[in-house]
């Protein structure tokens, strides 16, 4: 089924956290993870690194696995986690 009404997409090159177990038998823990496709039926796919795993790898997840399996990143800390080539532009000095 589609998502609810309401439900809002995550966006293309956003950051989430999705829940991650690296090792078996330890506990599972929430990394940061950038949404690399986004389809209209409320799948989306994410690009997920661990400290063990740089290279990463791709996974899918869907609206019903929102606060399981993944959870959005308030938006500041979205913003944070990216990386801005305007505020690069903004910190330089304007040559006079």
């Amino acid at each position: 089924p589609p998502p609810p009404s309401g439900w809002v997409w995550p966006r293309e090159g956003g950051v989430i956290e999705v829940e991650v177990e690296e090792e078996e038998g330890q506990p599972a823990a929430w990394l940061r993870a950038t949404v690399t496709a986004v389809l209209e039926d409320g799948w989306f796919q994410a690009l997920v690194r661990t400290p063990s795993d740089e290279a990463g790898w791709h996974d899918w997840f869907s609206w019903r696995e929102e606060g399981t399996d993944w959870r959005r990143v308030p938006l500041r800390q979205e913003a944070a986690a990216e990386p801005s080539s305007s505020s690069a532009a903004a910190a330089e000095p304007e040559a006079a």
